[in-house]
């Protein structure tokens, strides 16, 4: 009765059949599904939204970050190291060596599927959390956050290189393989380093690494590079 008397201007003897009650509950059932739509229009958005978002980060080749990735997550990745003291973030600089060649004797298809293949052997020696970033054409970075010790992270550099090295990778005609090495610098996050600095600290110890045979790692340390085989033996 009492829902009748709100909605009539005389009482409803059946407030179940009134039609004003009726009225009043398709007009809730119509905005009940409207509000559904509306959540669901939204949702559809934001993941066309977080999915356009995650390209602009990512290179389309090989499912890497690229970096723009690296310039958005490297300031994440710092936070994580300032909140717990006792561990130490560090860079990874990782190079194709001979990569050229490849372009060159097999066709920028090869060139491609040696960049794929190396990804994914690097994601392969690496944690969970840990990320891959192509920088350049064969220029890779990965940040190691959270580690306890600089043995860790120059085991995890030599784990990876040697994961490349011994990758074979079939070309398409099935009658050939490649075989790959990469050149590794390491660089430990200083209190003054920028994304740039860190950047350049890695790269100066894979050049390095270059220079003395390729297919090695080494490690900027104090304005030193060392060779990282001299560190963990």
């Amino acid at each position: 009765m009492s829902g009748g008397r709100k909605l009539c201007s005389e009482p409803c003897p059946n407030v179940k059949h009134c039609p004003h009650v009726r009225e009043a509950k398709d007009k809730v059932l119509a905005l009940t599904r409207e509000l559904h739509e509306f959540r669901n229009k939204l949702m559809v958005e934001e993941g066309r939204r977080e999915t356009a978002e995650q390209q602009l980060l990512t290179d389309p080749l090989t499912g890497a970050f690229n970096r723009r990735g690296l310039e958005k997550k490297f300031p994440e990745e710092c936070s994580k190291t300032e909140r717990f003291k006792s561990k130490k973030l560090f860079m990874l600089f990782l190079d194709i060596d001979n990569f050229k060649k490849f372009n060159t004797d097999y066709g920028e298809k090869t060139g491609d599927l040696v960049l794929i293949e190396v990804v994914r052997t690097i994601e392969a020696g690496l944690r969970a959390y840990d990320s891959v970033y192509r920088i350049g054409g064969e220029e890779f970075v990965v940040i190691l956050s959270e580690l306890k010790s600089l043995k860790t992270a120059c085991r995890t550099a030599e784990r990876v290189r040697k994961k490349i090295e011994d990758l074979c990778i079939a070309l398409h005609n099935g009658d050939q393989s490649l075989h790959v090495t990469i050149s590794v610098g390491i660089a430990r996050l200083g209190s003054g380093d920028s994304l740039d600095t860190l950047i350049d600290k890695a790269n100066h110890a894979e050049q390095e690494a270059k220079k003395k045979g390729k297919n090695r790692t080494f490690l900027y340390l104090g304005g030193e590079i060392l060779a990282v085989e001299n560190i963990i033996k």
